[in-house]
C-alpha cells in the first residue's frame, strides 16, 4: 500500500507543504541522529543557523521589493 501514497491525486498547493513539514520534522529530529564520535560541528549555535536562512529570505525579499520601485 505504500505506492498508493504517491500515486494518489493531491490538491495543488499541498506538495509544498508535505516538503515542509519534511524538513522542519528532519530538524526537529536531528539532536536524535547525532552519534557518539568526533564532531566538527559546534554544538549550541542551533539558533544561530535557524536565523541565517531567515536573514537571507528576508534580504532576498528587500531586493525584490527595491527593484520593482
Amino acid at each position: 500500500m505504500i505506492v498508493g501514497i504517491f500515486t494518489e491525486k493531491k490538491p495543488k498547493g499541498t506538495k509544498m507543504k508535505t516538503v515542509l513539514t519534511f524538513v522542519a520534522a528532519l530538524l526537529a529530529a536531528a539532536p536524535a541522529l547525532a552519534h557518539e564520535g568526533g564532531h566538527l560541528h559546534p554544538h549550541g549555535v542551533e539558533s544561530g543557523m535557524s536565523l541565517l536562512p531567515m536573514a537571507a529570505l528576508i534580504g532576498v525579499a528587500a531586493l525584490v521589493a527595491w527593484n520593482r520601485r
